[in-house]
């Protein structure tokens, strides 16, 4: 997804994706959700200034779950990452996911995961 767009990714299968199941880049703003990721590169990759609704997904042994990188701001809800070969999450650069807060929280599980759950590195 680039650009402008605003798609509703829903109930889909990704299987054995060699890079990404998905990429979500430059401005835009789709709602991914009720999907499966399985064995995929990174799952889910946002980038530059994509501003995803990311909710409801399942995601189990890619090489790594839901990658935030450069300036992007998904809103992630009541997704399950687990058992992937590295990371859960990975947040980088200037991104900044928000999953939830003490009065509203997201609801996200990330468990089992290689090496971290959440590995946030970004300022």
């Amino acid at each position: 997804m680039v650009g402008n767009s605003a798609p509703l990714i829903h109930n889909n299968y990704f299987y054995q994706n060699g890079v990404n199941g998905i990429t979500l880049s430059r401005t835009s703003r789709p709602e991914v959700r009720d999907n499966v990721f399985e064995q995929t590169g990174f799952a889910i990759n946002v980038n530059q200034k994509a501003d995803p609704l990311i909710i409801g997904n399942q995601i189990t042994r890619s090489k790594d779950g839901i990658v935030v990188q450069a300036n992007a701001r998904p809103v992630l809800c009541s997704n399950s990452v687990e058992g992937n070969e590295r990371d859960g999450l990975v947040a980088i650069a200037h991104s900044r996911p928000d999953l939830g807060n003490g009065s509203e929280p997201g609801g996200n599980f990330f468990r089992n995961n290689g090496q971290y759950d959440v590995n946030a590195t970004t300022s």
